[in-house]
């Protein structure tokens, strides 16, 4: 509703619902509204080099490579999936305690 009238003039940056039938408008304008529009463009453009593709394609792009991850096991997981065996020296005799001789310290 708000877009509607103003159009281009008014970039939204957000809106929330304060009451009942009370919204509350954050809305940039003039040259604030321009930078807003591009730093966001900037770091959609970064986004989209990172990823290999083109501005609009980065969000498909980016599901696609983090689906990937997810279905690929990690590290942490598989060393706990596989067993771990460790041999200590074989020896017939208990380990010795050291302890103290009485009269001597």
């Amino acid at each position: 509703m708000f877009g509607k009238k103003y159009g281009d003039h008014v970039r939204i940056v957000s809106e929330a619902s304060i009451g009942s039938n009370f919204r509350r408008i954050k809305a940039l304008t003039g040259r604030g509204a321009l930078n807003d529009y591009d730093t966001e463009r900037r770091l959609l453009e970064e986004l989209a080099a990172l990823l290999g593709t083109r501005p609009q394609d980065a969000p498909g792009a980016l599901r696609k490579d983090l689906g990937s991850l997810a279905a690929r096991p990690s590290k942490r997981s598989a060393a706990f999936a596989r067993p771990s065996y460790t041999t200590a020296p074989s020896s017939s005799q208990p380990p010795r305690s050291r302890r103290r001789r009485p009269g001597r310290h």
